[in-house]
């Protein structure tokens, strides 16, 4: 597979000053006009339309500190292995990921900017903060001003140091309950979304408290069209499925490729159906891999091209159209990452 710390570019039979390349044709950097919408990367803007076939729950890194529960199967930390998967998932036609680890479990945006310049997909990372159990690791017990801080400085100056920006505002609820350090953190990102527009995106532990994100996100001013909340692929309770729908918000199906998760067909199945129900414009769906062995650079499987190459093809099986199908990847997955200016319109 292509290695760009060993490729030299040759050009055989060029002169000294030719190229292959079109350069008359290269676009200066975007830059957004006041009120356009945009995604943003972590090499900067790019445009909606850029994105392409885009997933927009992953972890291109997963190393929290002090986590006693994460042994080294559940460490992504090698950008070598992690590169690999991106050209695997670049061959499937993917153009685009979310690295959805905040700085609590184990973000680091030097590394995300080292791959965002060797792979030739665009890398959105996030903001933001996690469940309890991360919180308390990475803070302590006095954590409110730390983690204004952190934010603020993420969307203001850079992450870690970097003069890169997160695309995405993350906020996470533990199982059967939202705590009061949770509650503070969700507090923070809207405050954050409605000050710099970001979309937010939740997770919601094994899908509980789900519609309680929701509601805060909403009492909180954040407009349920701009909030992805993730792991719905454990409610299978559809009409509570229809609930969270109903409130606008982007459904991410986000467990696919995972043989501990049971078999992902039912899985299709239950999209299919809401597509039909006419909620076809708010799924999302992405893998959420966080161990080694489900990635292909790690010598697992299935790798970040398994939605590309077979989810898909599953959709197909339950009656969805092509059309549907590029939605979901495509369309949808756009509106969703799309940093919103005052005024802006998608």
């Amino acid at each position: 597979m292509w290695n760009p710390d060993i490729y030299r570019d040759t050009d055989y039979g060029l002169e000294d000053d030719d190229t292959f390349e079109p350069v008359d044709d290269i676009e200066d950097d975007f830059v957004p006009a006041e009120g356009e919408p945009y995604i943003q990367t972590v090499l900067g803007p790019i445009r909606l339309e850029e994105a392409g076939v885009a997933l927009i729950h992953e972890h291109l890194q997963w190393d929290p500190a002090g986590d006693p529960q994460a042994d080294t199967d559940n460490r992504i930390n090698d950008l070598h292995a992690t590169l690999l998967d991106l050209e695997a998932f670049f061959s499937a036609s993917g153009r685009t990921i979310v690295s959805a680890t905040p700085a609590v479990a184990g973000r680091r945006a030097d590394g995300l900017l080292w791959l965002a310049r060797h792979a030739p997909v665009h890398i959105v990372a996030v903001t933001g903060f996690h469940t309890q159990r991360y919180l308390e690791s990475w803070y302590g017990v006095n954590a409110a001003d730390a983690m204004r801080a952190d934010i603020e400085r993420d969307l203001n100056e850079g992450m870690d140091g970097t003069e890169a920006r997160p695309g995405l505002i993350k906020v996470g609820t533990s199982e059967g309950i939202i705590t009061d350090l949770e509650r503070h953190s969700i507090e923070l990102a809207a405050e954050a979304h409605r000050k710099h527009h970001l979309p937010v995106i939740t997770h919601a532990e094994h899908g509980s408290m789900a519609l309680e994100q929701v509601q805060l996100l909403s009492d909180l001013g954040v407009d349920a069209s701009r909030v992805v909340v993730s792991h719905l692929d454990f409610i299978e309770d559809e009409r509570q499925l229809r609930a969270i729908a109903d409130s606008g918000v982007f459904m991410s199906f986000d467990q696919l490729g995972k043989p501990y998760r049971g078999p992902d067909q039912p899985k299709a199945r239950r999209i299919a159906r809401l597509v039909r129900d006419g909620y076809r414009d708010q799924i999302l769906i992405s893998h959420d891999f966080a161990r080694r062995s489900l990635l292909t650079g790690y010598s697992g499987r299935p790798g970040l091209s398994y939605i590309v190459e077979q989810f898909a093809i599953m959709l197909l099986e339950e009656g969805l159209e092509a059309l549907d199908v590029r939605a979901i990847l495509v369309d949808n997955t756009a509106r969703a990452m799309a940093v919103m200016p005052p005024g802006s319109v998608v």
